[in-house]
């Protein structure tokens, strides 16, 4: 009964999909763009129920990840060796030592996106001071219609101007806000590609080829003795890719930042266009009620100012709490790896309450800080909600006084007050949202100084493609000339004599090594052949 049903619908789905053309954006006209008519075969089929993921619509061309997140990447790792550049001529002592980026994860995106969202700037910035214009046009129809000799004809295409340019303001808003989704999602899904690709492990053997001189030039021993002869290695112990193997796991914190880092930075553009649209709108507003009525805005101003301050003072103390509440999911997150990748070894050493009770305190420490928060938000919510109220109070006493204080009454201007009512309307909007402005940015500055931390400690794996191709084709080259040269047998696969190993955690550590620093292994002698079969057995297990 049910494969029947189901069927049936599937039918009567394919038969309604058919009066509807499938029209791609890409390929849309200019007036289907422009009021959304291709959207609507997809729109049916998202809220029909019954469809398959390829009749989704595909990404338009302009926002292909393919195309983007590469120009990203490029842009982080390209910071990242200036960076290494300059831990290097500071290590060296040289005297024209560069100077690496404040911040790299900024950087890149400006670079990457900063066309993008200054055109979503400019066009908000425009939309708002129209938007506020229209209080000039309203005060003229209600001058006409107050004054002896009006025409209804200039009433009637005054009337015609307003309708035309709000439902063209209304369609430039749509626009926006469609272009501002689709930003949205290019940069969450670029950032957390982008964050996933540099957290991984590679064996650098490509800075050679990123510094512009030949790739034969470098170091591409797998293995050698230390110091190293050849002149690229030595020259900078950072290209040496023995030292710079790495051997480590995605850290926990990788969660929360592909999930909610990821998140906050981009929300930042959203955040940008709400201050954009307060600040034109306040500015357009002030001017106009000054220009055309000639009221004190003084007053209005310091208000404002106050409660903006106020604003800020509390989401900079939310976002204290949010970069708490952040570390607190991240040492969650590392428990919960810890616990479940280790299930076996703790029920069998009986330590299953210990385990709980730790991810239970982790939790309970994330939770401590929410109730904070929502206070926070609840009292700067209040706050802002009374700021029109306030500022109507003051605008409308202010315009009072000034009617009490002329001498001729019969003059009322009455356009007066049903202007001041719209403009402050406009005031009331564009400050509705201010709060979650504020606090948006608050979180992006929190996530982008976590990224930009996570980031450092990275490596530049953008250029790991083609070093890596360069890599394999030089020692099929180099390893047999080296053979012959050294008198090792043909049929060695390893061979360590007398070799010395050590941990290297960090840059610092390749370019400033301690004497201090003791290595894990010496005097390692070891040597494979083909066809044997060796065992090496630690405190990690054997291999």
């Amino acid at each position: 009964m049910e494969e029947r049903q189901s069927s049936v619908n599937c039918e009567a789905t394919s038969k309604t999909n058919h009066k509807l053309e499938a029209t791609y954006y890409d390929d849309a006209g200019f007036f289907s763009k422009v009021f959304f008519l291709w959207i609507r075969f997809w729109v049916y089929n998202v809220h029909h129920g019954l469809f398959e993921a390829r009749t989704l619509h595909p990404l338009p061309r302009a926002d292909r990840i393919s195309y983007w997140q590469p120009i990203f990447s490029k842009h982080i790792s390209d910071g990242l060796l200036r960076l290494e550049k300059a831990q290097h001529d500071k290590a060296v002592n040289s005297g024209d030592a560069t100077k690496p980026y404040s911040i790299i994860t900024v950087r890149a995106l400006f670079l990457t996106f900063g066309w993008n969202v200054g055109i979503l700037l400019l066009a908000t910035a425009i939309m708002n001071v129209i938007n506020v214009g229209m209080s000039i046009v309203l005060k003229i129809i209600l001058d006409t219609i107050a004054s002896k000799g009006k025409s209804f004809a200039m009433i009637v295409l005054y009337v015609l101007a307003i309708a035309i340019i709000e439902l063209s303001l209304s369609i430039m808003e749509q626009h926006v806000t469609f272009y501002n989704c689709r930003m949205e999602a290019l940069m969450e899904a670029t950032i957390s590609i982008t964050l996933f690709q540099h957290g991984m492990c590679h064996r650098r053997a490509y800075s050679s080829a990123t510094d512009g001189c030949s790739v034969m030039e470098g170091c591409k021993g797998v293995v050698h003795s230390w110091p190293c002869e050849d002149s690229g290695c030595s020259s900078n112990p950072l290209k040496c890719p023995a030292r710079r193997h790495q051997n480590k796991e995605l850290s926990p914190s990788m969660y929360t930042h592909l999930m909610l880092d990821t998140y906050a930075m981009m929300a930042i553009v959203e955040a940008m266009l709400i201050g954009i649209k307060f600040i034109t709108t306040l500015i357009a507003s002030f001017v106009t009620i000054r220009v055309q009525l000639g009221a004190a805005i003084l007053p209005t101003l310091l208000v404002v100012s106050l409660v903006v301050l106020i604003t800020v003072f509390l989401e900079i103390a939310n976002g204290c709490v949010y970069m708490h509440s952040m570390q607190s999911k991240d040492y969650r997150y590392a428990q919960a790896a810890d616990t479940v990748g280790n299930i076996d070894v703790i029920r069998g050493m009986g330590i299953d309450d210990t385990c709980y009770n730790a991810m239970h305190d982790s939790r309970c420490d994330e939770l401590s800080v929410l109730m904070t928060r929502v206070i926070l938000q609840a009292f700067n919510g209040s706050t802002m909600k009374t700021l029109s109220s306030i500022i109507f109070l003051i605008i409308l006493l202010d315009y009072i006084n000034d009617v009490k204080s002329t001498v001729d009454y019969t003059s009322f201007d009455v356009g007066a007050p049903i202007t001041l009512l719209f403009i402050v309307s406009r005031i009331t909007k564009a400050t509705e949202n201010l709060p979650k402005s504020v606090k948006v940015i608050m979180e992006a500055t929190t996530s982008i100084k976590r990224v930009e931390a996570f980031i450092r400690r990275c490596s530049p794996n953008y250029y790991f493609g083609s070093g890596a191709k360069t890599s394999n084709s030089i020692a099929s080259v180099e390893h047999p000339t080296k053979r012959h040269s050294t008198g090792i047998s043909g049929d060695t696969v390893v061979m360590y004599k007398g070799a010395t190993f050590a941990w290297i955690e960090s840059r610092e550590e390749i370019l400033n090594p301690s004497e201090r620093r003791h290595p894990i292994l010496r005097d390692v002698d070891f040597e494979v052949k083909r066809g044997d079969i060796k065992i090496i057995t630690g405190n990690q297990g054997c291999g």
